[in-house]
C-alpha cells in the first residue's frame, strides 16, 4: 500500500496520469513533460519490439489540443526510422476529412482542423509510413486519440 501511495504521489508531481481501459489497456494523457513516460507505456501496450508511431509522446488514448499542436509532428519508437507521411483522419460536423502529410509533421490545415475540434472529437493518423534504417518503406499501426482539453 505504501508502495501504491508513493507511486501515485511520484505521478502526480510528474503531471501524469494513467487510467486502466480494459483488456490491460493503459492510457496515458497530461502534461507535455509526460512524453517519455507515454512511450514507455506506449511501448509495453505495443507487447512488442516492432517500431510504432507517436505524437507528443501518446499513441492512442485521451490528449490535450495544445500537446498535440506543440507536438507538431509524429515520431517513431525507433530512433533509426524516419515517419515519411501519413494520413489525418477527423470528424467535422458529421463529415469525415482526411489530411495527407507528405513528411513527418502536421501541415497548416492539419493544425487549423485541429484548432477548431471541440471537446471530446475523435482524430485517427493512419497509413503511417516510416523509412526503415535498411531503407525500407514500412507501414506503422495507426493511432487514435480524443481531445480532451
Amino acid at each position: 500500500m505504501k508502495t501504491k501511495k508513493v507511486l501515485l504521489l511520484w505521478l502526480s508531481l510528474a503531471t501524469v496520469c494513467l487510467t486502466k481501459a480494459g483488456n490491460n489497456d493503459i492510457k496515458i494523457h497530461g502534461a507535455a513533460n509526460s512524453s517519455a513516460y507515454a512511450s514507455q507505456i506506449a511501448k509495453a501496450n505495443a507487447g512488442q519490439d516492432s517500431p510504432y508511431a507517436t505524437i507528443g509522446g501518446i499513441n492512442s488514448g485521451l490528449i490535450e489540443k495544445e500537446i498535440l499542436l506543440n507536438a507538431g509532428k509524429l515520431e517513431c519508437s525507433d530512433k533509426n526510422c524516419k515517419i515519411v507521411s501519413f494520413t489525418l483522419t477527423i470528424n467535422e460536423n458529421g463529415n469525415l476529412i482526411e489530411r495527407r502529410s507528405k513528411n513527418d509533421s502536421l501541415t497548416d490545415d492539419m493544425k487549423k482542423n485541429i484548432n477548431e475540434l471541440e471537446l471530446e472529437s475523435k482524430i485517427y493518423f493512419e497509413n503511417i509510413k516510416a523509412l526503415s534504417c535498411n531503407g525500407e518503406i514500412i507501414t506503422l499501426g495507426a493511432i487514435y486519440l480524443k481531445i480532451i482539453n
